[in-house]
């Protein structure tokens, strides 16, 4: 573009040293129609700008995160005169598009139209634009060009999802086997409603044989130890300090963690208290399917403005004894290394997972025996860090 307005100004130039020095028909008819060549350009932009048409549609707005969902966008000319140059972007940052490119430039003649059909999946927990970014429209002789935004652009809400992660570096294994021993002595006491698969150890009073029978392999009755959690998870709901894009990825991230880390020990048959704050601090224990879908529940609908920092929840809570402490944080702070060393000093062994991008002090990071850093960079994936390697 910048190089077609170049030889532009230098033939406007020519016409018109050319005009007045030579005059006649034929240097004037070249003035005009270099001179009015921009003109005609700008109004044909203008009118082009005025007259494309595009659509876009989506298959439903309110999804899980990675879920496909159905997306479709046409691109017309239902004019008399051709459409030298459309480009289409996308948003890219937060989606992922399928099998389109995320810049692409067309050419319409007139009744001429593109049809796509396709799958947008998102990356992210949130609220957020996806689909058509802009439209840029460029004249015929690629001296101009406007850029079109839609005025209300496909916006999605995205729930956390679940993710399901075999090797944590939480010390399960030894719960586990602590909790089944618990449980042979008390099976009859308290039972709870759900089923898992037989492992080696568990009662065989504990078998639900009508319902192996069913399945083909053998389930036991899962036995839950509700008066004394051996586990504590502080979630930190605070704000981020972040906008755009970068908030969001951070706040999807410690979601992620949050859950990744209540469901593996859910499966695993191991309480876990989750300290978090919505509009208040709560204390939720997950033992059970309902205590896992209340703690989604809050993770979903968090605004990530609690008024209270991770560190303030842990030294309140942290009154109580838990054998492990996991906090999960956007933001690590000297107070709060200060609280966890004291807990750690006291027999806890804590893990803090930060997240985030920004540097911290030296020594920050050294931190003791009993209590460990694991940081989470944003373009790094939460289960490829916590999941230990075999």
């Amino acid at each position: 573009m910048l190089r077609n307005r170049i030889v532009l100004v230098v033939l406007m130039i020519a016409t018109a040293v050319l005009s007045g020095i030579r005059g006649g028909t034929i240097s004037y008819t070249l003035f005009y129609m270099v001179w009015s060549a921009p003109v005609l350009s700008g109004l044909y932009l203008f009118y082009v700008y005025r007259r494309f048409k595009i659509y876009q549609d989506i298959g439903k707005r309110v999804l899980v995160k990675s879920e496909k969902v159905p997306y479709n966008f046409v691109l017309s000319n239902q004019d008399f005169i051709t459409y030298t140059s459309v480009n289409v972007s996308f948003f890219d940052e937060l989606s992922v598009l399928e099998n389109i490119k995320l810049e692409s430039n067309y050419s319409l003649t007139p009744g001429q139209s593109y049809k796509w059909e396709t799958f947008i999946v998102p990356k992210y927990r949130g609220e957020y634009s996806v689909g058509i970014d802009r439209v840029e429209i460029m004249d015929f002789l690629h001296l101009f060009k406007v850029t079109y935004r839609f005025p209300k652009s496909i916006i999605i809400k995205a729930h956390p999802r679940i993710p399901e992660y075999d090797n944590l570096f939480i010390e399960a294994e030894e719960y586990n086997r602590l909790t089944n021993l618990n449980n042979i002595k008390k099976e009859e006491v308290f039972p709870d409603v759900e089923l898992r698969n037989y492992v080696v150890g568990d009662s065989i009073k504990a078998v639900n044989w009508k319902a192996s029978a069913k399945g083909g392999e053998l389930f036991t009755r899962k036995y839950i130890d509700e008066s004394n959690p051996e586990i504590l998870m502080i979630s930190d709901f605070s704000f981020t300090g972040l906008h755009g894009a970068e908030k969001i990825i951070v706040e999807d991230k410690i979601i992620e963690a949050s859950l990744g880390i209540a469901y593996y020990l859910y499966r695993r048959n191991i309480t876990v208290n989750t300290m978090f704050c919505n509009g208040k601090v709560q204390v939720l224990p997950v033992y059970s399917k309902q205590g896992m879908d209340k703690f989604y529940d809050e993770c979903a609908k968090t605004l990530f403005n609690a008024d209270i920092k991770c560190e303030d929840m842990l030294l309140e809570e942290a009154r109580s004894f838990y054998a492990q402490i996991v906090v999960v944080t956007h933001s690590l702070t000297e107070k709060l290394m200060r609280v966890a060393t004291e807990l750690a000093t006291k027999g806890s062994q804590v893990e803090i997972i930060y997240i985030g991008d920004t540097e911290q002090k030296d020594e920050l990071w050294e931190t003791g025996v009993r209590v460990r850093v694991t940081r989470i960079l944003s373009e790094q994936e939460v289960g490829d860090v916590l999941n230990r390697k075999v």
